[in-house]
């Protein structure tokens, strides 16, 4: 062997381990990023794959352009050989796209198969969350992001993915045309090209994980929004018109006992929620109902201070009626109490005291409540009641010495 025989020899094993490093580069690739530990939000999971993937496509690029360098220079060696020297080196350049085109393969395969782990679990780890999904409460219980931007987020990483094949070209057919890459890239005409995309996009192994990808997504969409029926109980807190329910309640002549029986329900109600699930994990999604918990609780504690500020505005003005008939009462009989004795006005004061007691009993009941659920009221207010209740002391004595003077009659 001559020693320019040994040179070509030794420059042509070179450029091959050139090339065969580069499409071994590119086989080991991760064209996603996903960091485990992280619970992504709304838009940064994307967000950082765009990045990742825009980063990426340059390496794969890169790689690329060394491995079209590496074949032209070998291709200097060949170029003026003869014939079966020609057959030899087209058999090499295919050797070397089918090289490529298993690097670009497997690359795609590996980061597939890592999204769909990171979506469907695997035999060897807990499968983690992957997303944070906020559930809220606007005029229905919503998911941000909602389950179809969730779903087409996973659809277009998928698809960009397997997209970087475009960025990839045949040796055989970028010897043959012009080496600028990215002028290629952008009118995209070669049609061999495609072929290579297609050979990938079409691959058994490849149609399977996207299939797996895709029905994880469907299945974790699914039992979200079943985790939306556990809420469906307090429905009527945000759904009910409250003005209209309130200004029907305020004229029903509702029982103390009745207002009291509604606003305990809620004040249970806002104890039931509170002990709710705040953050429930589905397939590779947390569902996170904080916000949907503080809203049901806003609401519920608007229909406690309504339902009590509609107690007490009832129970006031009953208090002032009550006030003013008690007060004339009272004043008539202090008058007429020398006449006690009389058959017709023990009689009359016997009635009063029929007609107003329930009013008495309805008061005290009322402002019992109110003092249960710690309503403030003024000072006049209080002033009213202390007042009211004297009076009603009084009339007792009043009425008990009436029955006595008719028992003795």
């Amino acid at each position: 062997m001559t020693w320019k025989t040994h040179d070509i020899i030794t420059r042509f094993h070179v450029k091959h381990d050139n090339v065969l490093e580069c499409c071994d580069k590119v086989s080991s690739m991760l064209l996603i990023k996903i960091v485990k530990t992280v619970n992504y939000k709304q838009g940064i999971f994307e967000n950082q794959q765009t990045e990742h993937l825009k980063n990426s496509c340059e390496l794969v690029k890169e790689s690329f352009r060394e491995i079209l360098q590496a074949a032209q220079e070998i291709y200097v060696i060949f170029k003026d050989g003869s014939k079966e020297v020609q057959q030899e080196w087209k058999r090499f350049t295919e050797s070397i796209d089918q090289i490529i085109e298993e690097a670009m393969k497997n690359t795609i395969l590996q980061s597939l198969q890592n999204l769909s782990s990171a979506i469907n679990g695997n035999s060897l780890e807990d499968q983690q969350a992957l997303f944070h999904v906020r559930v809220l409460l606007d005029s229905s219980i919503e998911f941000r992001p909602t389950m179809i931007d969730l779903t087409n987020t996973i659809n277009r990483i998928t698809k960009e993915l397997i997209g970087i094949v475009r960025f990839a070209s045949r040796v055989t057919d970028s010897l043959n045309t012009s080496n600028k890459i990215n002028e290629r890239e952008e009118k995209c005409k070669d049609s061999n090209q495609e072929t290579l995309h297609l050979s990938i996009s079409t691959n058994e192994s490849v149609l399977k994980l996207i299939n797996q990808i895709m029905n994880g997504t469907a299945s974790m969409a699914s039992s979200a929004r079943k985790q939306l029926h556990i809420w469906e109980k307090y429905k009527p807190l945000w759904e009910m018109d409250k003005e209209s329910f309130l200004r029907r309640y305020s004229k029903s002549n509702l029982s103390p006992a009745t207002f009291e029986r509604d606003i305990n329900h809620h004040k249970n109600e806002k104890e039931k929620i509170e002990i709710e699930e705040s953050n429930t994990y589905v397939y590779f999604i947390r569902l996170d109902f904080s916000n949907l918990k503080a809203s049901l609780m806003s609401h519920n504690i608007e229909w406690q201070n309504r339902l009590t500020e509609v107690f007490h505005k009832n129970g006031f003005e009953k208090l002032r009626k009550s006030y003013s008939i008690f007060h004339s009462l009272a004043k008539k009989y202090r008058k007429s109490i020398s006449g006690i004795d009389n058959q017709c006005l023990n009689n009359d004061i016997l009635k009063d005291m029929s007609t107003i007691k329930n009013d008495f009993d309805t008061l005290e009941a009322t402002y019992r409540s109110l003092n249960k659920f710690d309503f403030q009221m003024s000072s006049d207010e209080i002033e009213m009641i202390d007042s009211i209740r004297r009076k009603w002391k009084y009339l007792q004595e009043v009425a008990d010495e009436s029955v006595n003077n008719i028992i003795l009659t």
